[in-house]
């Protein structure tokens, strides 16, 4: 899972398709046979948002059950703009995005209580 989280203070949310929730979340996806951590999240962040970016490791792992009650595994990245930046969303698994005020976001911005507690993380160090 990567944060993205612009200067000014906003994350940028996805919302996935409907079959999948409909909800807001980060860039989140999966590693690839062979594939480190951190070319897993700055690909997903590529193909799900357009933007080419650096990301940093926090050091965060955490688990949780999907929506389909499969463990999951998430290693948390953040990468930050200088500004809000031009989305090319993933129409595949994404309907819109948002950059939203880092003040704004509650527990109930995101589907699973865990991404929310990794936004806190990023945002402790900010």
């Amino acid at each position: 899972m990567v944060h993205i989280i612009t200067k000014t203070g906003k994350l940028l949310l996805l919302k996935v398709i409907p079959r999948r929730g409909a909800s807001w979340q980060p860039v989140t996806g999966s590693v690839d046979p062979g594939e480190s951590w951190e070319n897993a999240a700055k690909r997903e962040v590529l193909e799900e948002t357009g933007l080419d970016l650096d990301v940093i490791d926090l050091d965060l792992e955490f688990g949780f059950e999907d929506r389909l009650q499969r463990a999951v595994k998430e290693r948390v990245y953040y990468a930050k703009l200088e500004q809000d930046a031009d989305v090319a969303i993933d129409a595949i698994e994404h309907t819109d995005f948002i950059w939203l005020a880092l003040d704004e976001i509650m527990p109930e911005t995101m589907p699973y209580l865990a991404q929310y507690n990794a936004f806190l993380k990023i945002k402790e160090r900010l």
